[in-house]
């Protein structure tokens, strides 16, 4: 499969599930912090369905039944997993032969994890430097959904919305792109949600966005 428009040069990316399978890294940090506040720890499938909307939406899941100590989970989180956040966390396979492909389109990642976690997960796995802008869910005032990321990329670059393209694996990456105007790639290989949101295109392995998006002009 080829994109018939070969204008596209703008590639927009998730960090989890998208770029990386954090998942036992995020798991054991919930779990950490239950177990540390004297609570039963939660299934893996449980933690991971709570992943998407930044990491204090996931905790505010994951301590519903102890939200009184919501603000001691999140401090206990926020220590445990910057100390942890790459004890498992792995690329998912060709995403550096992916990058490498494309480093010569205008390449961002846009994640709703915290800014820092963003740039230390990347920099650890050595893929920080094909990306001209990092963003987090703290960096603007609105994490995705909403677009404001998308369209400071958009405007930074000076690119046209049908040139750009947001790849995520999440409800929240197909209404963003939706609201910024652009197109989006639904990952299934990944661990989001798309909750019956459409995305311009779907793929089920890192190869297909490949050649989903490869061209002879860039």
């Amino acid at each position: 499969m080829n994109v018939s428009n070969n204008r596209i040069n703008t590639l927009i990316f998730d960090l989890d599930g998208t770029l990386v399978d954090s998942r036992q890294d995020i798991f054991e940090a919930v779990n950490q912090s239950r177990k540390i506040l004297g609570l039963s720890v939660l299934s893996f499938d449980i933690i991971i369905s709570y992943v998407g909307d930044g990491f204090k939406a996931l905790l505010e899941k994951s301590f519903s039944d102890s939200i009184g100590n919501i603000d001691k989970a999140i401090e206990i989180y926020k220590d445990y997993y910057s100390n942890h956040l790459l004890d498992s966390t792995r690329l998912y396979p060709k995403i550096s032969e992916m990058l490498e492909k494309f480093k010569g389109y205008n390449l961002s990642v846009i994640s709703n994890k915290n800014e820092d976690w963003t740039l230390k997960t990347l920099q650890g796995l050595q893929i920080h430097n094909y990306f001209k802008d990092i963003i987090g869910g703290d960096t603007f005032s609105y994490k995705k959904p909403h677009p404001e990321a998308i369209n400071h990329v958009i405007k930074k670059y000076g690119v046209n919305k049908e040139n750009v393209v947001m790849i995520g694996d999440n409800y929240t990456d197909i209404l963003a792109a939706k609201y910024a105007g652009v197109k989006s790639c639904f990952c299934q290989y990944g661990f989001g949600n798309p909750r019956g949101e459409k995305a311009n295109w779907i793929v089920h392995n890192v190869q297909q966005i490949i050649d989903l998006f490869s061209t002879t002009t860039n």
